[in-house]
Order: structure tokens, then C-alpha cells, then sequence
């Protein structure tokens, strides 16, 4: 038999030492490997003390790439959680839960926002103009038109709604004005900043494309001053200012913007 192998003896200086462990990247645990494993290299023998270091880097790597998943990683999951959602006409079976977001989304909405304001709901609801979805369904004014977004992961319940009319407005025996007005667009709180809204309006454009081409070229809505959020998203969908309209409610002054939008061909 040989004499024995010598132990291998390091003189790696203190400072180059952490300026590997530094590029290798390890975390706390595999550090603490490798600073057992050093004083087992040099003073027993060196093969377990290799073998204990390369498997204690192959764990680490390997749970700091189960810890971050790569970007297209979490794209997909993103896409896969972001809801879908579906347009279509509104049904009379859906009168109820229309007339429920109408109240709490939309009128109980304003009334938070314009705490200032001493107003009950039923003066909130002249000045926003009161909806009967029953009679809406029902179809009797034919300029009347009601589309809802049902979430296809949920149930069939409407989560929004976009409601608009078609107008005409001048002097007798001269050519009228056509536009259509957004009454209102209203998302379930629970569904905002996921798209749907979005989906409404495009259904809606291309509703009255299809339809009522005549007033597609000029579309209007009001917007209450003080809310903020919408009057932004909808000068992202490309609405201008078009001037103001003031309401009394409560013995309070409350603005609300006019907008136009004009599709560009």
C-alpha cells in the first residue's frame, strides 16, 4: 500500500474567499456548507468535504429557481387568472340584477364620493336620471338600448352594464343632429381594473355601428367632477372635454363634465 495521501491545504487568502462566495451567489445555508467544508478540506480528508460542497450548491441553485419562476413564467399564470368576460344584450330575467348595480355601483357610488353633499338617494337619483330596467327590457323606446358583461368563469349574473340612447335634437323642418348618449357604464366593484369595462364600450361602438350608424359619428356622456377615476379612463378611451353642466343637490353646486367622443374611421 502507498503512503497516504497528504491533506490538501488551503491558502486561499480571507478576501478572495469572500469574493467567491460573493459571485457564487450562495444564500445563507450553502454559505454555512461551505464554511464547514473548508476546515474538513484541511483538516480531514478532502473528497467528502468536495462532495458535501457540490451537493449543497446543486440544492441551493436548484430551490432559488423553483423560488423565481422566469417572466414568461408569470405572464402565463397572469393570463390564465385574468378573467373573460362576454357582451351581449340584456334579457328582462336580468332586470333585477341590473336594478341592483344601478343602486349600489352607481348611485350609492356617488353619493359616497360627494360626502360633502347632503342629499338622500332619491334626489342622487333625479339628478343621475332614474332607470326602470324592467320597463328598459320590456323594449318599448326602441332608441333605448341596454348591454350587459357577464364573467364566464362565474355565473350568469351581469358583473356591468352600458346603457345608451340614441337622440336628435334642432329646428323643425332643418336637418337634426344625431348623436347617442352614454348614459351610464356601470362594473361591479368587485370587476374593475380587469377589463371589463373595456369590453362594454367596445361592444357598444360597435353596437351602434351596426345599428344605428347615422349617430355612431358623435357620442356623449356626463361625468361627475369629483369622479376622478372614470373621468380618467374615459379620456383614455378618447373622450374630450366638452364643458360643464351643474346640478343642486342638497342645497350643494355639483359638477358634472360633458364629453364627447368622435371614432376616428
Amino acid at each position: 500500500m502507498g503512503p497516504r495521501m497528504p491533506a490538501l491545504t488551503s491558502k486561499m487568502p480571507h478576501n478572495e474567499a469572500r469574493a467567491l462566495f460573493a459571485l457564487l451567489n450562495l444564500d445563507s445555508s450553502a454559505l454555512l456548507v461551505a464554511i464547514v467544508s473548508v476546515p474538513l478540506s484541511i483538516y480531514g480528508d478532502w473528497l467528502p468535504a468536495v462532495l458535501c460542497a457540490v451537493a449543497l450548491f446543486a440544492v441551493d441553485r436548484f430551490q432559488k429557481r423553483i423560488a423565481k419562476p422566469d417572466k414568461a413564467g408569470v405572464k402565463k399564470m397572469n393570463l390564465k387568472l385574468q378573467p373573460e368576460f362576454t357582451v351581449c344584450p340584456a334579457a328582462p330575467a336580468d332586470a333585477e340584477s341590473l336594478q341592483y348595480l344601478y343602486t349600489q355601483d352607481y348611485l350609492q357610488a356617488h353619493k359616497q364620493m360627494h360626502q360633502k353633499v347632503d342629499a338622500n338617494m332619491e334626489e342622487w337619483e333625479v339628478a343621475l336620471g332614474p332607470v326602470d330596467f324592467a320597463d328598459v327590457l320590456r323594449g318599448n323606446d326602441k332608441d333605448v338600448k341596454l348591454l350587459k358583461c357577464i364573467d364566464n368563469s362565474s355565473s350568469s349574473s351581469p358583473v356591468g352594464y352600458i346603457l345608451y340612447q340614441l337622440r336628435e335634437k334642432g329646428p323643425r323642418g332643418k336637418r337634426k343632429q344625431r348623436y347617442c348618449e352614454l348614459v351610464n357604464i356601470v362594473v361591479h366593484s368587485d370587476h374593475r381594473g380587469c377589463g371589463a369595462g373595456r369590453c362594454l364600450f367596445e361592444a357598444f361602438c360597435e353596437d351602434v355601428v351596426s345599428t344605428a350608424p347615422g349617430f355612431a359619428g358623435d357620442l356623449r356622456l356626463y361625468v361627475a367632477e369629483h369622479n376622478s377615476g372614470p373621468r380618467a379612463w374615459y379620456k383614455r378611451m378618447g373622450f374630450k372635454d366638452a364643458g360643464w353642466q351643474t346640478e343642486c343637490l342638497g342645497g350643494s353646486q355639483v359638477r358634472f363634465q360633458r364629453m364627447m367622443y368622435s371614432p376616428t374611421p
